[in-house]
């Protein structure tokens, strides 16, 4: 699977569970203003970091063949 695919099917993912939210509630929205850059790097990308790195850890170290 090469590393466009990947993220394409993690943004998928992504969007499955968005939808299963509420669009935005008026505290979600003072908090994503509040935490915007906190590190320099926009939520979207701390949220993919955090999916990306949560998908790693489930995969095993090895495989057998």
């Amino acid at each position: 699977m090469s590393l466009n695919s990947f993220v394409s099917k993690l943004f998928k993912l992504q969007e499955l569970e968005d939808n299963n939210k509420l669009a935005y509630s008026p505290e979600e929205v003072v908090d994503q203003a509040s935490e915007k850059q906190v590190d320099g790097h926009p939520a979207w990308m701390r949220t993919l970091h955090n999916s990306a790195s949560t998908w790693l850890n489930l995969l095993p170290c090895s495989l057998q063949g």
